[in-house]
């Protein structure tokens, strides 16, 4: 892979397994997170995750399988560390809010991927212990996977 010094060096980390051996392949620094709803989920939400440490949410990636009523959202919030709220309470100041500006359109084309929705830059930092949680609407049923990178 070539390198312009006007756009910075290009690097890419490859690592070798653990489990099968001589398997060496390309490592990204980004986990993911998979939400699936093979069938429409309700509408209660649930915890999606709880970060062990500070990271970031840099991508959301969507794919409709069934769609929602018309207008309908799918909603990440965050809720900092010690809210004992429910995964599906509104959002409060700064103790839950909004990650992705607007939701994500959970009535959306089915099995046309959505990707890089608009990310609520503030909200997207998770300290230890903040809790990320996913409210799906109750006629939906699809995928979501979330990005994170350890800071």
């Amino acid at each position: 892979m070539p390198s312009s010094l006007a756009a910075g060096p290009n690097l890419r980390t490859r690592l070798k397994s653990r489990l099968v051996s001589g398997l060496v392949g390309y490592a990204s620094p980004e986990f993911p997170i998979i939400l699936d709803h093979p069938v429409a989920p309700g509408a209660t939400g649930y915890w999606a995750y709880t970060a062990p440490r500070a990271c970031k949410l840099v991508r959301v990636d969507q794919v409709n399988e069934i769609v929602g009523a018309g207008g309908t959202k799918i909603f990440l919030r965050k809720h900092v560390a010690g809210q004992t709220a429910a995964p599906n309470a509104a959002t409060s100041g700064t103790a839950i809010v909004e990650m992705i500006t607007n939701g994500l359109a959970a009535d959306a084309t089915i099995r046309v991927p959505v990707a890089n929705p608009q990310l609520t830059v503030a909200n997207t930092t998770l300290a230890t212990g903040d809790k990320v949680a996913f409210l799906p609407p109750a006629t939906w049923a699809g995928l979501v996977t979330l990005y994170l990178v350890w800071l």
